[in-house]
């Protein structure tokens, strides 16, 4: 199966290993809870097990919409010799992403060996999806969908943001957000937003409270 339309969804792989980094109930729970909220982002399973198990049997422990984000596993190659098992993971993937490139990805597993020494697209959970590896796992989906919207400036105004840019279902919730708030009239752009508001929501501060 291929993923040729990421370019218009949120732009990012999660590859998982599921088999190391999915190893208690609460594990299962919290990686769904995250993913949940990123309806648009495709996951791929990298685990020794994709090779033993069907693609539906290997959605099947995770919630239905999250099983339905599985778009498919990553190529084995042959580890004939200690020697090759360094990194080994990490060439599996680029093996995938040589077929289905993708700007933005990143990995949850629970062996940092195999991947290159301070890989930045690596979350380490060797504790499982605990609270640090949820955080981090949603401050990546975020900077990739805040980073496939794109901000325009216009004639010395604050920047902005087109609605139609945002991919689903984030687009209807940000509009809804905006119910009450000033946004710039750009002619020819039809609905438009403050890139301030947009990026402020993504992190959760917008709608704003007035605590005065």
């Amino acid at each position: 199966m291929t993923v040729s339309y990421l370019p218009v969804r949120t732009p990012m792989i999660v590859f998982l290993d599921a088999e190391g980094v999915l190893r208690e109930p609460r594990d299962l729970q919290s990686f769904d809870a995250v993913l949940r909220d990123y309806p648009a982002v495709s996951v791929v399973i990298t685990s020794g097990q994709r090779a033993a198990h069907a693609l539906d049997a290997l959605r099947a422990p995770f919630s239905r919409d999250v099983g339905r984000a599985i778009l498919g596993v990553t190529p084995t190659i042959t580890i004939e010799g200690p020697a090759d098992r360094p990194g080994s993971r990490y060439r599996e993937i680029l093996l995938y992403l040589d077929e289905r490139p993708s700007r933005r990805w990143v990995t949850l597993d629970a062996d940092e060996t195999l991947f290159p020494e301070a890989c930045e697209n690596l979350i380490l959970c060797e504790n499982g999806v605990d609270m640090f590896a949820s955080m981090e796992l949603q401050s990546r989906l975020n900077a990739a969908l805040l980073a496939s919207v794109p901000v325009i400036g216009h004639d010395g105004r604050p920047d902005y943001v087109r609605l139609t840019d945002i991919p689903q279902p984030w687009r209807d919730t940000f509009r809804a957000a905006l119910r009450g708030s000033c946004c710039p009239a750009v002619d020819g752009e039809g609905e438009c937003a403050s890139a301030t508001d947009w990026k402020d929501w993504i992190k959760g501060d917008f709608p704003r409270k007035n605590w005065a």
